[in-house]
């Protein structure tokens, strides 16, 4: 990887076959797809970031070995909620990016072009129409295609970057490799007796179990704290997202929900601070010690510092940037990621923050960003990946997976196993209810607009996930009685094992 020169008064003038704003999963994914398609391609990423990555420098992670692995529920809950949101380039887009001694002309085949990496640029105007990119310093940057994957930001009610800096060592924001492997260390700081982790859905939920049933942390009280009623209850339907609070609680997580945090502040002097003061509003004024708190949003804003001055269409009701079924927003200008707002020709137009979605749009936009300059592969592809996400929450013993559009608000119905012998079994084959089951160890709930399957959330059905993928591909649609459709569309059980339960 070489670097261009920034910081000159000159104005300058470069052209890229590829140009990739960002450098986040779908920049990799994207990079990757263009190699294989054109080894010899020249490509440019243009990143934000102010200098390549250099060994940690944070007191409470430097003196860790090269190979520490961090424990794996947070390195799973890192790998599925933020490694798409990392916009610092942790890994190199392709190992074989880099010769020896940075020799851009090394005559061996094994060695790739090296990418040109332009840092620092957090100010950028397009021209499509000219297909080039002004940058904050004059300089101008002309492309054959060019791709936006620019990583989006964690949204909070909070603003996190206006947290008094006296905090930096009692706050983690939950976006990049070191803040996990900070999460995984808080058993070797002895001041930390108490930790308010500060978001209701997955990666919220995903680190206050992880820290909670880690036993390493025996002597340390989590908190979760969010504005919903339930935990995840944006996504699970009402008595589901119950059953979870119930779990966490087991456990010994103290649950607080229905409370909106508007304020950190420092306890103690600014220049020794002994904890955070969590301030927020709901049945009455909140205020609560913490000894750490966590920030674990896992909505996201799409984070472009272009749009509309730029002639890009910009999605008003999801956000992003809209696009095609190509993912190309106009001629030789592509989104990927959680830049995009793509249409879905099932479930209509939509913006996904997802890793699965990040990798899979990333490598369909490169692919066609090369084939379209090619005469021999010219033809673009169509984006049909269905993205799903999984969330595992090893200490409770869930494992949830969901395809589609997981959304609380939509009709549910929810299909559980109970065996014959259960107290709540009824003698009607698959009776549909509102009432729970005594317990939820496994089942499928089906989201529906009319009688049009919209998503499909296993909870603790790994097994079926392959049909679950499949069944959304064809575009399902149920007739006259659907709960009796939906009992034979998936197995999960035989029929007179299933409680069904609406919403």
């Amino acid at each position: 990887m070489r670097l261009t020169r920034r910081f000159t008064r000159r104005r300058q003038k470069k052209t890229h076959k590829f140009v990739i704003v960002g450098s986040g999963t779908a920049a990799h994914a994207a990079i990757e797809a263009i190699r294989q398609e054109d080894p010899e391609a020249d490509i440019l990423v243009l990143s934000d970031e102010n200098a390549l990555p250099r060994l940690d420098t944070d007191p409470y992670t430097s003196a860790l070995d090269d190979d520490y692995q961090i424990a794996e529920p947070l390195m799973q809950t890192y790998n599925e909620w933020r490694r798409h949101l990392t916009a610092k380039l942790e890994t190199e887009p392709s190992d074989n990016n880099i010769a020896n001694g940075n020799n851009s002309n090394s005559n061996s085949s094994t060695f790739l072009p090296p990418l040109t990496l332009l840092l620092g640029n957090k100010e950028m105007r397009f021209d499509a129409e000219k297909n080039r990119i002004c940058l904050g310093d004059g300089t101008e940057i002309r492309y054959e295609k060019c791709l936006i994957a620019s990583s989006a930001a964690a949204l909070y009610v909070l603003d996190s970057n206006r947290i008094s800096y006296s905090l930096k060592d009692r706050i983690n924001r939950c976006t990049t490799l070191t803040d996990f492997t900070q999460l995984d260390q808080l058993h070797k700081r002895p001041e930390i007796k108490s930790v308010t982790v500060i978001g209701g859905g997955f990666l919220g939920t995903e680190v206050a179990t992880a820290l909670a049933t880690d036993p390493r942390n025996a002597e340390l009280t989590t908190r979760l704290v969010f504005t919903e009623s339930a935990p995840m209850s944006r996504s699970l339907p009402f008595y589901l997202a119950q059953e979870l609070t119930t779990k966490l609680q087991r456990i010994g997580v103290d649950v607080v929900p229905d409370h909106l945090v508007t304020s950190l502040k420092c306890e103690g002097d600014a220049d020794e601070c002994e904890g955070v003061i969590v301030e927020g509003l709901g049945k009455g004024k909140m205020k609560l010690h913490s000894d750490y708190v966590v920030l674990a949003s896992t909505h996201t804003d799409p984070n472009f510092r272009f749009g509309r001055d730029s002639c890009l269409e910009v999605d008003d009701v999801n956000g992003g940037i809209m696009v095609n079924a190509q993912l190309e927003a106009i001629s030789g200008l592509f989104v990927a990621g959680n830049a995009a707002s793509y249409y879905d020709p099932y479930l209509g137009r939509r913006r996904v923050d997802r890793y699965d979605h990040a990798v899979n749009s990333g490598l369909v936009a490169g692919r066609n960003m090369a084939a379209s300059l090619s005469s021999s592969t010219g033809k673009m592809k169509n984006y049909r990946h269905q993205p799903m996400f999984r969330s595992h929450l090893q200490g409770i013993d869930v494992v949830i997976e969901g395809i589609g559009e997981i959304n609380s608000s939509l009709r549910t119905i929810g299909l559980w196993v109970q065996p014959r012998n259960s107290s709540i079994h009824t003698r009607q084959t698959g009776m549909s209810s509102t009432t729970p089951p005594a317990n939820f160890e496994r089942g499928i709930v089906y989201y529906l607009k009319g009688n049009k399957i919209m998503g499909i959330l296993l909870w603790n059905a790994s097994d079926v996930l392959e049909s679950a993928k499949q069944l959304m591909l064809s575009r399902p649609e149920m007739h006259d009685n659907v709960v009796e459709e939906l009992q034979h569309v998936i197995s999960i059980a035989p029929t007179d094992w299933l409680h069904v339960i609406t919403t």
